[in-house]
Parts: C-alpha cells; sequence; structure tokens
C-alpha cells in the first residue's frame, strides 16, 4: 500500500504524519538527486555527439546524399530527456500516489495495446490496399490505431519508470553498478527508433559510413539515396531498420512485446555503460571491436533482460544455446528452408566473387538470393554489400563470418554470471587483447 496503513489522517498519530512527509521528502530528493546524476550522463553523451559532428569539417558523401532526411538526434535527446524526467519528478511528490502495484498494472495494459496496435495496423494496411473498402472503413480503421497510440503513449513514462527500475536492480545485483549507483542510470524512452544509411565500398564487404535517417522516410527516398551513393560515388547503400538505439536516454521499440523490450533495453543499457569504458571508446577503431561490442551487447543484454522479464511474470526466458558455427552451414532437414543457412551461404559466395574481383557478379548473385529468399516468406528489400557490412556487426548474425560469436560464448561459460562476463570485457582495448584474455582463463580453467 505504498508504506501506507488504512487509518484515515485524522486518526494517525502527529508524529507518524511528521515521519511520513520526512519520507516522501527523502523520496524527493533522492529522486532530484538522480536526475541530477543523468542528466549529467545526458551532458556527457550530447556533448560527445556534438564533438564528434564538429570534428568533421564537411559532410560525408553519405551526409549529403541523405539531407533532408536525417535524423535529428540532438533535438531528440534535448526534447524526450526533460520530458521524462519532469515527470519522474511529479510521481516522487506527495500527492501523486504512484505505486508498485500501479506501474505493474500499467505495464500489463501498456503490452496488451502492443499486441492490438500491431493488430489494427494491418488490418488498416489491408484496407488501405483494397480500392473496394477505401474511404470510410480506412478512416475508422485509422482512428482506432490513432485511439490505441493515444492510449499507449499516455501510459508511456509509467512504464518506462517501472521496468528501469528493475532492470536498475538486476544490474547492481550482476555487479555492474559504481558503488552506490548504478552507471550509468537505467534511462530509456519507448519510441520508433531511426533507420541508419550504411555504405561499403562495392569491391569488398566494410562498413564505411553510417548515418542515422529518420524513421518515417519513404521507400521511394531510401531508394533515391540509395541510387545517388552508387551513380555518383560507387558506394553500396542501405537504408535498414533499427532494434534501438544507444542514446541517453536510449531508444528501445515501442512495438516490442515484453521479452523483446527487457533485452533490447539491456543491450542499449550495456552500450552506455560501455562507453565509459576502454571496450566501447575503441567501438569504431575495427570491424573486430566493433563486433566485440555489439555480440556482447547482445548476449548479455538476453541474459539481464531475461532475468528482468522472469522477475516479473515469474516464467523464466528461453535459454540461448550456443552461437551456430560461423565457418559452416548445415544442411536444413527435407522440406525446411533455414534462414541461417541461407545467409551464411550467401555471405561467404559473395564473398568469394569479390574476392576474385567479380563485382558485378557478386551483386547479380545478391538480388538472385533476394529474390530466392522472398519466395519463402520473407520480405527483404535489397541485399548487397552494405546490407552485410551492416548485419556483419553482430557476432551471432548469419550475416557475419567472424569467430567472435563463439569466443564470446566461451567466454560466457567461463564466467559465472552475464555480470562478470562484461566486467571481464569491459577494460578490453584490442581484439588481440580480448584473445589473450580468453586463453588466460582457458588455462585457468585447465582447458586448452
Amino acid at each position: 500500500m505504498n508504506g501506507r496503513d488504512a487509518a484515515s489522517p485524522a486518526a494517525r498519530p502527529a508524529p507518524g504524519a511528521i515521519l511520513n512527509a520526512l519520507r516522501v521528502t527523502r523520496s524527493s530528493a533522492r529522486c532530484i538527486s538522480r536526475f541530477a546524476v543523468r542528466a549529467a550522463v545526458f551532458l556527457m553523451v550530447a556533448a560527445a555527439t556534438l564533438l564528434a559532428k564538429g570534428d568533421r569539417a564537411e559532410q560525408t558523401v553519405a551526409q549529403e546524399a541523405a539531407v533532408g532526411h536525417v535524423y535529428a538526434l540532438v533535438s531528440w535527446e534535448f526534447s524526450n530527456f526533460p520530458d521524462k524526467w519532469l515527470h519522474r519528478i511529479y510521481t516522487a511528490l506527495p500527492w501523486s500516489n504512484t505505486s508498485g502495484a500501479a506501474r505493474k498494472a500499467d505495464l500489463d495494459r501498456y503490452i496488451k495495446l502492443v499486441g492490438e496496435l500491431r493488430t489494427a495496423r494491418g488490418e488498416l494496411e489491408r484496407v488501405s490496399a483494397d480500392s473496394t473498402r477505401a474511404g470510410l472503413d480506412a478512416a475508422a480503421k485509422q482512428a482506432e490505431v490513432d485511439r490505441l497510440v493515444k492510449e499507449r503513449d499516455r501510459l508511456r513514462n509509467s512504464v518506462e519508470e517501472y521496468l528501469e527500475s528493475l532492470l536498475g536492480g538486476v544490474v547492481d545485483r550482476q555487479g555492474l553498478g559504481a558503488g552506490f549507483l548504478t552507471w550509468p542510470p537505467v534511462d530509456f524512452r519507448l519510441d520508433q527508433p531511426p533507420h541508419v544509411l550504411i555504405t561499403s565500398p562495392r569491391h569488398r564487404i566494410e562498413r564505411e559510413d553510417t548515418v542515422l535517417i529518420r524513421p518515417e522516410t519513404a521507400v521511394a527516398n531510401m531508394e533515391r539515396i540509395e541510387n545517388r551513393l552508387m551513380e555518383q560515388h560507387n558506394l553500396s547503400a542501405l537504408v535498414e531498420a533499427t532494434g534501438g538505439l544507444s542514446t541517453y536516454p536510449t531508444v528501445v521499440p515501442s512495438s516490442y512485446d515484453l521479452l523483446s523490450l527487457l533485452e533490447v533495453a539491456a543491450h542499449e543499457w550495456l552500450h552506455s555503460h560501455l562507453f565509459f569504458h576502454p571496450l566501447g571508446q575503441h567501438y569504431w577503431d575495427s570491424g573486430d571491436m566493433t563486433r566485440l561490442n555489439e555480440t556482447l551487447a547482445d548476449m548479455a543484454g538476453r541474459e539481464l533482460g531475461g532475468m528482468v522479464y522472469e522477475e516479473i511474470t515469474g516464467k523464466p526466458a528461453p535459454e540461448a544455446g550456443p552461437p551456430r558455427d560461423a565457418s559452416a552451414t548445415s544442411p536444413a532437414k527435407a522440406g525446411e528452408f533455414d534462414f541461417f543457412s541461407f545467409m551464411r551461404e550467401t555471405r561467404q559466395r559473395a564473398d568469394e566473387l569479390l574476392k576474385a574481383g567479380d563485382v558485378e557478379g557478386a551483386e547479380g548473385y545478391m538480388e538472385g538470393r533476394r529474390i530466392s529468399l522472398n519466395s519463402h516468406g520473407y520480405a527483404v528489400r535489397k541485399i548487397n554489400q552494405a546490407y552485410f557490412a551492416f548485419h556483419g556487426s553482430y557476432g551471432e548474425s548469419p550475416s557475419s563470418v567472424s569467430p567472435i560469436a563463439r569466443e564470446i560464448y566461451e567466454l560466457r561459460t567461463l564466467s559465472e554470471g552475464p555480470g562478470e562476463l562484461v566486467r571481464t570485457m569491459r577494460g578490453i582495448s584490442t581484439y588481440v587483447q580480448f584473445r589473450e584474455v580468453l586463453a588466460s582463463m582457458r588455462a585457468a580453467a585447465g582447458g586448452s
């Protein structure tokens, strides 16, 4: 009952009222203190973003091609950070009476709304595509979508605060706090993450540039950007959706179910955490360092998010097995289509053609594979060098040909939990150093 008994205010002894007022005051002070800490983190991240942009004397070719569609990251930061924290301070005041039970009820309703919205949007798309049902039917379906979005967004602050507190508790118990507080504090926004424009040289698969793109950008404009970079700069380019963004607060898709939401929230928090350690600070040094960061965030994020999921639902999250071998494909069972093997084979063959200097042959092959993939019920808009450069950054992806996922998984088996895995890896600055750490832990465990 939020620390209150069933007695009326008049019947409560005066000392009790004074103590209760002091508790509220301390709660408000703690909230304001947390706000100050988060504000400090926010300003550091915003400053780092601005300084990173300021290091460039002129726009890159990718930024020039995307003019008019670039995601306003700094504006997003300044518009969302104060809104979240004004609400948080308000809920710490004595008249707000926000209980854990009320926030859990908000979460239950929020997750139900996510499912209802998915259904409503599907119905809207079907009606809009059917000329015989356009007009009033489409207007009614759009009105229902708008109503559900409005209700979902009304619950957003409460749901965020509830889940942030639970994830913060798990992070602390895993030994990832900084003394008396979680660093950085868990803080995320349920929103629509931006898309990303990736470029790669055509003669090899390698991420060259990354530009955030507004998520509402039409497919025709995506194609226009990609074609411009191909025709004018001989670059392979792709605009692709993202599953989250490690700003501060981080961005977590508002359309995800509970388990996926928690896993992404933990993944993006880990990026924020690693920002203050060598591993995160060397993210862009090489493809291997990017894969180390992303794969660690994937693996540890799944475990941390799963712990919160179990705390909320009482049901354990599904256990993730070891990553599939990056150097081999396994045949699918008769009559079954195996996306992982299909994409791994596609990546390997594309690499072979590019190494042989057959750029046009590789691009034709990838397009043929895209058509074949979509005949199995997928809806992939483009497979090219930029596609593999982006998805290959994640070690567990079939688009990756790196052994890093299996190496981090092995390190996880030698660690007591995800917290120890993160603590072991966050001080690493190079892939060579990572291999040395892995070899040392193998030796300590008696392995070869």
